[in-house]
């Protein structure tokens, strides 16, 4: 019945993952990077 749907949630689970270790972020409010970019962040005071 989920021949097709299947396979897209695993992939698109793994793609995630993947994405996820090279450092995109998917659960943050604007764009950060993994390379200490401060886009989207606040400086911390002192």
């Amino acid at each position: 019945m989920f021949n097709v749907a299947d396979p897209s949630v695993v992939g698109g689970a793994i793609l995630l993952v993947i994405l996820s270790i090279f450092g995109f972020d998917f659960d943050t409010v604007g764009r950060r990077h993994a390379d200490g970019d401060t886009v989207g962040r606040r400086k911390a005071d002192g």
